[in-house]
């Protein structure tokens, strides 16, 4: 593509401006609320709150799940690291995810966690009160 100067645009110039991480979180709340069993929100952080936690909240099957949602070559701050640290200890299913396919491969351990926890249960791994 040339410029108004006749010069030739580098490629760097043609790409089209990266997704802003809202709008990524977006999208992954619309497309994983769209699956069975599955509710997913976006955590918005206020002055009272705990920092750090990370984006998107949710369920899958009974399952915990925490999505903490970058783009480009940002990562998560060491405050960001410890909290995930913290829920996946606790038995959450815990991603950092830079796209809406990476998002849905997490959604998919977490829906595969609860189906094997499921089946244990059924098969009569688990212990009984009675």
């Amino acid at each position: 593509m040339r410029s108004k100067t006749g010069k030739e645009n580098s490629k760097k110039t043609q790409l089209k401006p990266r997704q802003s991480e809202s709008t990524l979180q977006k999208r992954i709340v619309r497309e994983l609320n769209k699956l069975p069993d599955t509710f997913v929100a976006v955590r918005h952080g206020s002055v009272y709150g705990t920092g750090g936690h990370p984006d998107i909240v949710g369920c899958v099957g009974g399952i915990h799940l925490e999505i903490e949602v970058k783009v480009g070559r940002n990562k998560p701050t060491e405050k960001q690291t410890r909290m995930m640290e913290r829920w996946r200890r606790a038995g959450a299913v815990v991603g950092v995810v830079y796209t809406l396919e990476e998002a849905a491969e997490l959604h998919a351990s977490a829906w595969r966690l609860g189906i094997e926890l499921v089946d244990d249960f059924l098969m009569g791994g688990h212990k009984s009160n009675g």
